[in-house]
């Protein structure tokens, strides 16, 4: 599954589409539906709907809130330390 998603984020990429990978090592392919037991899994939520937030601002010509205060440091284009080994991608 995790070599799947590399290469469709690879690929979105290459077609132009921002796109990132979250890689929680170590655990399960669903680990973000843990929610809210894991920290993983509420640090993954929060990732992702920044990801949309910053799409949506842009899209709408709105500014999105400031990032670094939802993933606690710079989130674009960057590998972000997750808990438990866990990153995202700019794959």
């Amino acid at each position: 599954m995790k070599d799947d998603a590399v290469r469709l984020a690879e690929r979105a990429l290459r077609a132009g589409t921002d796109a990132r990978l979250l890689v929680g090592d170590g655990m399960q392919h669903d680990y973000p539906l843990t929610l809210p037991w894991l920290d993983e899994s509420r640090h993954a939520w929060t990732a992702m709907c920044a990801f949309v937030e910053e799409r949506c601002a842009a899209s709408s010509n709105l500014m999105p809130r400031d990032s670094s205060q939802v993933l606690d440091g710079p989130s674009s284009h960057q590998v972000e330390a997750l808990p438990s080994g866990s990153r995202i991608l700019d794959a």
